[in-house]
């Protein structure tokens, strides 16, 4: 006798199997001998099988998993005159429980690259930190000028160092949460490679490797291209992988620039970055692109890093509409690739270069900027810097104070607008500020620096925006644009 579930799971019709020795049609041979042996053992010694799971083969030949049992049937003489087994088919039950072996397998990974990244991030962050508040403690007025000189280069670089890690790991945060937008905006390609190369240089000469060749390459016909993408995001997918590739190599060279291919019918600009370095072991090809990931996350591993450039870089080719990927091979060097849209701007239509002009010497009339800043530490480097420019400043440390002196100076020319502040925020006062003084043009200054910040205080009026920790050149750069 069979059930029609039998014939639901095994497809065979009663008359296929009824009179049959079953066992032999559904064999799949998965048993090893021991075990069938083993099997009808217990059951001639009128025992039952419990609960087990095996497999069977239907009548397709296709491999079902089971789980079952069987009980041998005695009579009143107690002798076994038949057999009942009771199956069920638990293949998506199997799956099921593959899937949570891999949950498992992973999310234990996952707790281990916790405690190996917070281990990491500890390290890498209190190393710059070590020199920041160390040489900061150093110095006195009994400090020679040559130390002194020495110790503030070596605290900025620290700070630099610093700013990065947490550039990357607000990035990463940023892109996750869904935060993240392209700005689409017109960029002189060979300018911007010019500047990540001037960046490398510099990182080069720190790290004392001099001996390795740097070299950009842009082809003669593209040395004039224009193209339409977002410079900060390119600027720092190529930064991050010229880093990388400086970490680790340690002689030859490095070589970078970029071609105009077609991929799946559109046009794409693909950029390159080739070492000569240590290269990477092809099993570990996709695990660098994860987030706080590295192929040796050791204490004892010679390159340091927090395992975000390659994550943040990837997520950010993605965010600019491209892919990348790399072909490397174990002590053979890498070459990273990645790519965007390639949309041209019109070449006749160049970018004008805003140059930043030297006021020191300046006879004009000096203009006046308002400074609307609650950090007095903050204000007091804004201050310093316009003040070196030959440029008059007021100090506004809340958003209600700032619309005040705007109604009482009209000699303002531009405001520094803080966004975060007590009694009223930097959004709030530039919409009052902007009903008064349309035409005053304001910066927005922020420690957010939230990837929709700039979409916020564009929309309160602010004409542009700038980031903290606030860099001394895009600063005047900016001020320049507004009061040319």
């Amino acid at each position: 006798f069979i059930n029609p579930e039998f014939t639901n799971m095994y497809e065979y019709t009663i008359e296929e199997v009824v009179g049959k020795v079953t066992p032999r049609i559904l064999n799949s041979k998965n048993f090893k001998k021991y075990e069938w042996q083993q099997f009808w053992n217990t059951l001639l010694n009128k025992q039952n099988i419990s609960s087990r799971r095996y497999i069977n083969k239907t009548r397709s030949g296709a491999l079902i998993e089971i789980e079952g049992t069987v009980n041998p049937i005695i009579d009143k003489k107690g002798e076994i005159i038949g057999f009942l087994s009771i199956q069920r088919d638990i293949s998506e039950l199997k799956k099921s429980e593959q899937k949570l072996k891999k949950a498992l397998a992973k999310a234990t990974e996952s707790d281990r690259l916790k405690s190996v990244f917070l281990s990491t991030m500890s390290h890498e962050i209190r190393t710059p930190l070590n020199a920041i508040i160390g040489l900061s403690s150093l110095i006195d007025k009994d400090l020679p000028m040559d130390d002194i000189l020495e110790f503030n280069k070596i605290i900025g670089t620290s700070g630099n160092h610093l700013l990065s890690i947490i550039e990357d790991l607000f990035s990463i945060s940023v892109i996750e949460a869904g935060k993240a937008k392209a700005e689409k905006e017109k960029i002189e390609l060979q300018s911007l490679l010019k500047n990540v190369n001037e960046i490398i240089t510099i990182k080069k000469q720190k790290s004392g490797k001099n001996n390795i060749e740097l070299n950009l390459k842009i082809l003669p016909e593209y040395k004039n291209l224009i193209i339409i993408s977002d410079a900060p995001k390119l600027e720092r997918i190529l930064v991050n992988l010229l880093k990388n590739a400086l970490i680790f190599t340690n002689e030859g060279y490095i070589n970078y620039g970029f071609t105009i291919d077609t991929i799946n019918s559109k046009k794409m600009l693909k950029f390159y970055v080739e070492d000569t370095g240590i290269g990477i072991d092809e099993k570990h090809h996709e695990l660098i692109f994860d987030s706080f990931r590295q192929v040796d996350d050791s204490y004892n591993r010679e390159q340091e890093g927090t395992g975000l450039g390659l994550s943040t870089s990837k997520r950010l080719a993605e965010l600019l509409g491209g892919t990348i990927w790399l072909e490397s091979k174990k002590g053979k060097g890498s070459t990273f690739y990645f790519t965007i849209p390639f949309k041209e701007f019109d070449i006749k239509d160049k970018i004008i270069k805003t140059q930043i002009k030297e006021k020191k010497n300046d006879k004009l009339e000096p203009k006046t900027v308002l400074i609307v800043e609650d950090d007095k530490l903050s204000y007091k480097y804004l201050n310093i810097i316009y003040k070196e420019q030959g440029f008059n400043t007021l100090w506004a440390n809340n958003g209600k104070k700032a619309i005040e002196y705007c109604l009482e100076h009209s000699e303002i020319d531009l405001v520094i607008m803080d966004i975060k502040m007590p009694i009223m925020d930097g959004y709030e006062a530039t919409k009052e500020i902007k009903k008064i003084k349309p035409k005053l043009p304001i910066i927005a200054q922020t420690a957010f620096a939230l990837s929709n910040d700039r979409e916020k205080s564009i929309e309160a009026g602010c004409d542009d925006y700038i980031t903290k920790p606030i860099n001394k050149k895009l600063l005047l750069k900016l001020t320049d644009h507004y009061l040319k």
